[in-house]
């Protein structure tokens, strides 16, 4: 069985990219000249600001009952607001299946316009303002 090799960290810097510990100094230095690498941004996407969305889906599910859950409320949001992939079943029916917005699965910037556009949304159709109603400890 194959192992696989640790990732090797860098930081794009005014000068390049640097790594950004010893351990990954001590493996690019130790690559032969002209390797090549594959460089993906690592999320900035913490699980504090998924538990905050989900903390105040709950809470105006629980305040409004608008949705039966706050796994409902989450897959029409995602719906309303277009983050869907079309799918043509066997019957030729078109629906339309929620994106996911898991840390893996969205990047960090697209996640907070979709959290910005979701609490737009709920304020719109709830009629106040869920940030400032429920965010306070929620992330706690």
């Amino acid at each position: 069985m194959k192992r696989e090799r640790p990732s090797l960290i860098v930081r794009k810097t005014k000068r390049g990219l640097a790594p950004v510990s010893a351990f990954d100094e001590e493996r690019l230095h130790g690559m032969p000249l002209n390797t090549e690498c594959e460089v993906k941004p690592l999320t900035k996407r913490s699980r504090v600001q998924q538990k905050l969305y989900w903390s105040i889906l709950s809470r105006v599910v629980a305040a409004t009952e608008i949705a039966p859950t706050a796994g409902h409320l989450h897959d029409i949001l995602r719906v309303e607001l277009g983050y869907v992939t079309p799918v043509r079943l066997w019957s030729g029916k078109l629906q339309l299946w929620p994106d996911s917005t898991a840390l893996d699965a969205m990047p960090p910037e697209d996640f907070s316009r979709y959290f910005d556009d979701t609490m737009r949304l709920i304020a719109e159709r709830c009629g106040f303002d869920p940030l400032l109603e429920f965010s306070e400890g929620a992330a706690a």
